[in-house]
């Protein structure tokens, strides 16, 4: 269903579409860097029983995570700063 929705966003508004999406390419990478990084830390921990190695995919878990956390806090916190209290 998304699918379509992005599919017919594209044909409807094609510059507005391709203006919205060329300001977060490097969001997008960083987010699916992080998410390659997260699942390879989780898989190759356990591949050698020594305890450095163990320790650095720990290491490389929690600051793929924090950065993750973090990009996506200031991804949801841009919008919410533009709005005015009154």
């Amino acid at each position: 269903m998304a699918d379509c929705v992005g599919r017919r966003a594209l044909f409807a508004f094609p510059l507005l579409y391709a203006s919205a999406f060329s300001g977060l390419y490097l969001a997008l990478f960083m987010v699916l860097w992080l998410l390659i990084l997260r699942g390879l830390a989780i898989e190759l921990r356990h591949h050698v029983h020594h305890h450095l190695w163990g320790e650095f995919w720990d290491v490389i878990f929690s600051a793929a995570s924090l950065g993750l956390a973090l990009l996506f806090g200031v991804a949801l916190e841009r919008p919410a700063a533009r709005r005015t209290v009154e």
